[in-house]
């Protein structure tokens, strides 16, 4: 991590255009108008902060019975928890969040609740600020299967966000698992999971197994008898996933995972994700906001060297011509923010819908990268993926790269920019694997 001297550093030198953070800064400043970005286009809206019952149950089929006031929605505690009237299959699922301000209880009795995709794989809602409890069991964990890389909770009281991509469960006619769900988490903008296999639904003190479902489920948010409020809540579907990890491979790791997990749900003696400042809201877009793990890519490279890791980028086409700007990750996997008339292909692999090529206009772009995983214990070997998102669309999921394309790591994150894109800001951090 850098300190806050050389954090504050202004980006130049790149060959093309990567502009000072004295630019950087004006941009934040206009950003800053909005307490969140609006939804991208195509998603379905749930929750604008004005009505519940449109687009929400209650108990059975009545309307939900929590306080919506302020442009939130507040659990009325004993209410019951609340499900989406729509049915939902893969999907990129935004939502805010905050905890009670004035901290009552310790541990699970501190500002819970839940999301629970499908109703049944749930990431945890949970003052984890200063709050200590089980791993798998804070806030923003994959709830009894996998705690988050880092946390980057905020004081109570604060909105938080997540960004949930989630791929629902394929089941074979005899009930068996086809393809097992996986999920990609961020929080308040940080990667917490990227393409996690989950083993099964949430669960306490002891691990459940899949049961057959339907492809598209509803969504519930949790009364735990707490008074967390919710706003801005909407989904978008996501397109078929195209290039991705073998399913093969994904099936072996969740046999491994039931025959012997390596820790015991709710394990108390787990070890604990490191505290990281998440930065700003709803967007890091300067030196002085990034998140606290993060580094800047000075002049074009980043002084540590990664294996997974996050890339952030805010950038922009200045004009007509040929284009090219690229993000090299570790051991020299390539994003191509723009190659011509091409727009973010992960290698040679274009994205999973038509990106926007608006000139002029600043687009952020957040990569997550895996790096390859050898064979091991019978476990087959994993390829290098990146999950990309685009001003909060998602362009790839877990797309994968040449096996090879990843071969001497750590190593570190580079952008080179030509002629016609101009740079604003560039940061990586680091997505290390909890125990």
């Amino acid at each position: 991590m850098q300190d806050k001297a050389t954090r504050d550093w202004a980006i130049s030198g790149l060959r093309g255009s990567l502009v000072g953070l004295a630019a950087g800064a004006l941009l934040a400043l206009a950003l800053a108008a909005a307490a969140a970005p609006p939804p991208p286009e195509g998603a379905v809206v749930l929750f604008d902060g004005t009505d519940l019952s449109a687009s929400w149950y209650g108990k059975g089929t009545e309307p939900p019975q929590w306080k919506v006031e302020n442009g939130w929605a507040e659990i009325v505690p004993k209410a019951g928890s609340i499900r989406t009237r729509n049915a939902v299959g893969d999907a990129h699922w935004h939502l805010e969040w905050a905890s009670p301000a004035a901290v009552k209880g310790n541990g699970q009795g501190r500002g819970n609740s839940g999301v629970l995709v499908q109703g049944r794989y749930e990431v945890q809602v949970l003052d984890s600020h200063g709050n200590t409890t089980y791993a798998d069991g804070q806030a923003g964990s994959i709830y009894g299967q996998a705690p988050p890389l880092v946390n980057v909770c905020r004081p109570p009281g604060e909105w938080q966000s997540f960004d949930i991509l989630f791929r629902a469960p394929r089941f074979q006619p005899d009930g068996s698992v086809a393809e097992p769900a996986r999920m990609t988490v961020l929080q308040n903008g940080v990667a917490i999971h990227h393409d996690v296999v989950l083993v099964g639904p949430g669960s306490n003190k002891k691990r459940q197994l899949y049961r057959p479902h339907a492809v598209e489920q509803p969504l519930s948010l949790q009364d735990h008898g707490n008074p967390v409020r919710y706003r801005n809540i909407w989904f978008r579907p996501l397109p078929p996933a195209g290039e991705r990890r073998d399913g093969s491979a994904d099936l072996a790791r969740l046999r491994a995972g039931l025959d012997s997990p390596r820790w015991p749900v709710n394990a108390p003696d787990r070890p604990q994700p490191a505290v990281v400042e998440p930065g700003s809201a709803p967007r890091p877009e300067t030196a002085a906001d990034l998140p606290g793990d993060a580094v800047l890519l000075a002049d074009g490279t980043s002084p540590a060297a990664f294996r997974d890791c996050q890339v952030h980028v805010v950038w922009r086409l200045t004009g007509p011509g040929d284009p090219a700007a690229t993000v090299w990750l570790p051991g020299g996997c390539p994003v191509h923010l723009v190659r011509g008339r091409d727009r973010l292909l992960a290698g040679d692999r274009g994205p999973l819908e038509p990106p926007p090529a608006a000139t002029g206009e600043w687009q952020r772009t957040d990569i997550l990268f895996r790096a390859p995983t050898p064979a091991a214990d019978g476990m087959p070997p994993l390829p290098p993926c990146a999950t990309v998102l685009h001003n909060g669309i998602v362009m790839h999921d877990a797309t994968t790269f040449p096996t090879d394309a990843a071969a001497a790591l750590p190593a570190p994150v580079r952008v080179a920019a030509g002629e016609g894109v101009e740079i604003a800001l560039a940061w990586a951090r680091p997505m290390d694997q909890n125990p």
